[in-house]
């Protein structure tokens, strides 16, 4: 297994495996850019864990990679957004093993 880590600060962190991104923790990153960039996560098919509470996340990305089992946007404006709610709801329901937060 090739495993990459790679931490900026309190910014973001990130694990790479043969080559996929496995892990991304963006928790407490303020940056108002942060919604655009998310809409990459859908390209990241082994993303398994994905923190992005403490942020000014407004969306999620549609669909959420199948591979995910951690997805945390606690604190954040999505978090407050009833569709983001029935988005994460439906994602708990087809993936019943996945620790969802918001």
């Amino acid at each position: 297994d090739d495993l990459l880590t790679h931490s900026g600060g309190n910014q973001f962190s990130f694990e790479n495996q043969q080559g996929r991104v496995t892990l991304l923790n963006v928790a407490s990153n303020p940056s108002t850019d942060m919604t655009q960039a998310l809409t990459l996560v859908r390209f990241l098919s082994r993303l398994t864990y994905l923190d992005c509470s403490n942020t000014p996340l407004t969306s999620l990305p549609d669909p959420l990679p199948d591979s995910l089992y951690h997805i945390n946007i606690k604190h954040t404006p999505a978090a407050m957004d009833p569709a983001v709610q029935e988005q994460l709801k439906a994602f708990k329901k087809t993936h019943a093993g996945a620790n969802v937060y918001f």
